[in-house]
């Protein structure tokens, strides 16, 4: 039965940012892994955002043909798992920050930065931004916004 294992998220991910398609490359695969790839067919789901974040859709499936010939697909529902690399990612990071000090970065959590901001700096952050407009749009709809 079809399932992602980490190197089908990695061959997934590296098709969709590097070739634009979700293909996995079986060649690839088999050179890495010494053995076919388990997944010919990747169905992709979109779905809305949930404010409760439970996403669904995915499921793996085999089927054989009249020809005796088998079908190895994968539903994979992308909001969900672009939720799982980030989380997965982070908890990564937080445990080994040892590992990324050859970084000059920093992370900003942009929702608790501006949660930190006292009610008046957000409410006039919120109004310049409100206020910076394409030309085309009057004033009035700017306020009415």
């Amino acid at each position: 039965m079809p399932y992602l294992s980490g190197e089908i998220v990695y061959n997934f991910r590296s098709s969709l940012f590097h070739q634009g398609n979700p293909n996995l490359d079986n060649d690839e695969y088999k050179k890495r892994n010494k053995k076919e790839c388990p997944i010919e067919h990747f169905k992709i789901v979109v779905e809305t955002e949930k404010p409760y974040k439970i996403y669904g859709g995915e499921a793996g499936s085999l089927t054989i043909d009249n020809n005796g010939v088998e079908h190895r697909e994968y539903r994979v529902n992308v909001r969900r798992l672009c939720m799982i690399l980030c989380l997965a990612s982070e908890s990564y990071y937080n445990k080994n920050k040892e590992k990324f000090t050859f970084f000059n970065y920093s992370i900003l959590d942009w929702d608790k930065y501006i949660d930190s901001l006292p009610k008046e700096d957000r409410d006039m952050m919120f109004e310049e931004m409100l206020n910076v407009t394409d030309e085309n749009t009057c004033e009035s709809e700017v306020h009415s916004l």
